[in-house]
């Protein structure tokens, strides 16, 4: 990852619309970044809140879950059930750094998929 180009200057995929490009390259970014920055977090680091901000394993369910449920609204759909569980899971502690990282990235690519 250090080496590389920003996503969008790689090449990737060609094979759809420069608009619905721009905005895979996007997430792409912002998924690296979110690993570069995050993932050698420790479990009191990302469950730290400071002042009255809301602590990093927060908003990382928060992206993940948000981008989710935009997609979901996107395609006229209501949200599951599964979906308002998440939502009121958002703001509860992680069980560990590892556990809310490989949920967001299992969330994340499951996103890139659909």
């Amino acid at each position: 990852m250090g080496a590389q180009p920003e996503p969008w200057l790689r090449g990737t995929h060609g094979e759809i619309s420069a608009t619905q490009r721009a905005v895979v390259h996007a997430l792409e970014l912002a998924y690296e970044d979110l690993q570069k920055w995050c993932g050698p977090l420790t479990d009191t680091q990302l469950n730290e809140a400071r002042g009255n901000l809301a602590p990093v394993a927060f908003h990382l369910r928060h992206m993940a879950g948000s981008m989710d449920r935009l997609l979901t609204y996107a395609e006229g759909k209501q949200l599951t059930p599964e979906q308002m569980e998440t939502l009121r899971q958002e703001n509860a502690p992680a069980r560990s750094a590892r556990k809310c990282w490989r949920s967001w990235t299992r969330r994340w690519r499951m996103q890139r998929r659909e």
